[in-house]
């Protein structure tokens, strides 16, 4: 019984990693199959990841800058254009 058991565990481990790996390769392939058909979503992205990687580097940086380096959403700085703070109004 425990000989079953510890196979049964060793299977699952080894069908979890399988799974697991096989999930992110394929997770790679769509995602630059979607950066080559639409290049300005991929570039939006990358923009976006950047600016959170920005932030979490620097968190001071961030908070003085704001939505300046991208923080401030998916969508931050790829679908509407930068405004400045003297122009809007409250």
């Amino acid at each position: 019984m425990l000989a079953t058991l510890v196979g049964l565990s060793i299977l699952l481990a080894v069908v979890g990693g399988t799974a697991t790996l096989l999930v992110v390769l394929v997770g790679r392939r769509l995602r630059a199959r979607q950066a080559r058909r639409h290049p300005e979503r991929a570039a939006a992205h990358q923009r976006d990841r950047y600016g959170r990687r920005l932030a979490a580097e620097w968190p001071l940086l961030a908070q003085t800058l704001g939505s300046a380096i991208g923080t401030s959403g998916p969508a931050s700085t790829a679908t509407r254009p930068q405004r400045s703070r003297l122009t809007t109004r409250a």
